[in-house]
């Protein structure tokens, strides 16, 4: 799995990390943005999985 220069996993558009392996919170800090350690970043990613998952 993809890591950047300083250890951060390197996540997509659609926070998925590796193959079926999709992040939240921290993690996802990058894609959802500073919101992604609370309740309304949780829903953001959350709302962003699902809809990848279920595209296939």
């Amino acid at each position: 799995m993809p890591f950047a220069g300083c250890g951060f996993p390197i996540v997509g558009k659609d926070l998925q990390w590796g193959n079926g392996l999709y992040v939240m919170g921290a993690i996802a800090e990058l894609e959802i943005g500073p919101t992604a350690r609370n309740n309304s970043g949780a829903r953001k990613a959350a709302i962003t999985i699902t809809h990848t998952s279920f595209k296939s």
